[in-house]
């Protein structure tokens, strides 16, 4: 899974990868592609659950990262 920030949008997108079960969208889920360029690859790591209580603090932290 990523994460994707349109800077100084407000924007954010969670984005998976799609697997052949997904064929049908049973979820009816908003599908796009995402557009090329420089990104930040962020790896959180711990277990689950408490690798969770990462994830806003990574977040933050890459907003302010300037390409």
């Amino acid at each position: 899974m990523m994460g994707l920030i349109y800077g100084g949008r407000h924007v954010y997108r969670m984005c998976s990868v799609r697997v052949g079960r997904d064929v049908d969208n049973p979820l009816d889920l908003d599908e796009t592609t995402i557009p090329g360029g420089a990104y930040l690859r962020l790896r959180l790591r711990g277990e689950v659950p408490e690798v969770y209580g990462q994830i806003g603090e990574a977040f933050d932290g890459s907003s302010q990262l300037r390409v």
